[in-house]
């Protein structure tokens, strides 16, 4: 019905500034999490599984994978529709506005809590 594929990845600090991470270093780039495909099968009924489930999932696959190894606290994903990007933001995603739209994709990021 849906699916979702995740990542390690690393962005300039600069992009989304300093104070959202929350430790000093010299690096110039930060790890983050990357939801890289985030999909549903247009035939599967909204009611069942909507936009907001599958990032729950997401969400929690990532936050399993931080109690075991930790520390990267932040969520990164791209969206190319307008709806889309609406799930997104009401979800707690804020885009990224260093990086803009670049070939019609919208970047948005989210600061788990710890």
């Amino acid at each position: 019905m849906a699916f979702f594929t995740l990542k390690f990845d690393r962005i300039e600090k600069t992009l989304l500034g300093d104070t959202i991470f929350d430790y000093e270093s010299d690096d110039k780039f930060k790890s983050v999490y990357y939801i890289v495909f985030l999909a549903r099968d247009d035939d599967a009924p909204r009611v069942n599984l909507c936009g907001s489930d599958l990032l729950d999932a997401a969400i929690e696959q990532i936050d399993h994978t931080r109690n075991r190894v930790g520390g990267i606290n932040i969520v990164m994903i791209d969206a190319c529709k307008e709806k889309v990007c609406k799930i997104y933001e009401e979800y707690g995603f804020t885009k990224i506005p260093a990086i803009g739209e670049v070939n019609l994709i919208t970047h948005f990021f989210l600061k788990l809590e710890k």
